[in-house]
């Protein structure tokens, strides 16, 4: 009996033996389940936290120091885990191996994970989710409102890093910004088509040591000048064969009181100096929409004007309201014309969109012309009579002066 007992004893101690043996073998080939701590449930919540245009493209995104995966293991055993890629661009899974995934896209990530780990994790699945984006520090210069390093993501993109640094400056060359990566050619990027079209391709992510330099509008080739009333007067690139018409579309220069009909392209020949002057939006469609621009012409927009302004030989002269339909002697009407002024033909209308000096006393007035009554020749003999007689008067004193001093 106590021979039976004891051989039963030894067959258990056997197949505990054999089992414990096997739980090692198991361990050795699987890693330990892991339960979240409160980092990966901080890394958790960091990632609904970001702000993400749409689902990120595992065939483009790029991995890098910092980004964060959830790595689960699915066989005999379960473990989950969230690995942060480390500042050398390893990626280390413990017992699984240690992989180096710096610039590879997140599907050559799952690739090679999965070939290494295969021979080490036998009869289960490897599911490897990218769960967190990795901050990065861009350079922004130039000319924007404060130049320096900036803290970002890798899902930024240009115009994120610009409004870091505070925004483009009245200087900036938003057609030429540069973006500067360690190895690649410099990338122009033409800001503007994204701020005014949407070109996202204009709008580009950046990466962890990018430069971004704003250079001057000053260092351009191709500018113009605008100014009157108009949003974002001053220094401005342009497009080659780019027109007036097109260009203050582009930059949204034009505001709700902004005269179109007397806009204006100055330009001053080379040799000369002599200014020629091209009507923008002009009606009867001489030079018009059609002019392109050149270095160092200058577009200007005045304002509406509501007044029309009555000046020279006239009780009352200064500006009056705008009447449409009113005609050059209506207003000399209101300003009270001299009994020494001309006669109503010889009245002058200036007109202000294009410099223009018409005659008469039916001539149409438009908004901001000026009205000109100018004097009769006889007040002007009148005027010459009596300053020769002041003259005159002080040559008969000075005579007298000088005889009495001779005495």
């Amino acid at each position: 009996m106590s021979h039976r007992i004891a051989s039963t004893l030894f067959v258990l101690l056997l197949a505990f033996g054999q089992t414990t043996l096997l739980s090692q073998d198991v361990r050795e080939r699987l890693p330990e389940r892991t339960i979240p701590d409160e980092r990966q449930e901080l890394q958790t919540v960091a990632l609904k936290s970001q702000a993400l245009e749409g689902a990120i493209d595992p065939e483009t995104y790029l991995v890098g120091p910092g980004d964060a995966f959830n790595i689960e293991l699915e066989g005999l055993r379960q473990y989950n885990s969230v690995v942060t890629v480390s500042p050398e661009g390893k990626l280390i899974i413990p017992t699984l191996g240690v992989y180096d995934v710096q610039g590879k896209s997140v599907t050559e990530v799952r690739r090679l994970v999965a070939e290494k780990a295969r021979s080490k994790f036998v009869g289960g699945q490897i599911k490897i989710n990218l769960v967190g984006v990795r901050d990065i520090r861009v350079h922004v210069t130039g000319q924007v409102a404060q130049p320096g390093t900036y803290q970002a993501k890798s899902v930024y993109r240009i115009s994120d890093v610009i409004t870091l640094a505070g925004g483009l400056n009245s200087w900036a060359n938003a057609r030429s910004i540069e973006l500067r990566r360690e190895n690649q050619p410099t990338q122009v990027i033409d800001y503007y088509a994204f701020m005014t079209e949407g070109e996202l391709s204009q709008n580009v992510l950046v990466d962890g040591g990018d430069v971004v330099y704003v250079p001057s509008v000053y260092g351009s080739e191709n500018t113009v000048h605008l100014e009157g009333r108009v949003q974002n007067s001053g220094l401005h690139a342009i497009h080659a064969g780019e027109t007036a018409e097109r260009f203050l579309f582009r930059i949204n220069a034009l505001q709700q009181n902004s005269d179109l009909s007397r806009a204006q392209v100055v330009r001053r020949a080379e040799l000369t100096g002599e200014e020629q002057i091209f009507s923008i939006f002009s009606e009867d469609g001489d030079n018009g929409k059609s002019i392109t621009l050149q270095q160092g012409d200058i577009i200007r927009v005045p304002a509406v004007q509501d007044s029309v302004y009555v000046q020279g030989d006239c009780l009352r002269p200064g500006p009056y309201p705008y009447q449409p339909g009113w005609r050059s002697r209506d207003y000399a009407g209101l300003a009270g014309a001299k009994e020494t002024a001309v006669s109503p033909k010889g009245f002058q209308v200036l007109r202000s969109r294009n410099n223009q000096k018409l005659k008469g006393a039916d001539v149409p007035v438009e908004r901001g012309d000026t009205i000109i009554i100018p004097s009769t020749t006889r007040r002007k003999i009148g005027e010459y009579i009596s300053i020769v007689a002041q003259l005159a008067s002080i040559s008969y004193f000075i005579i007298i002066i000088r005889q009495e001093v001779n005495k």
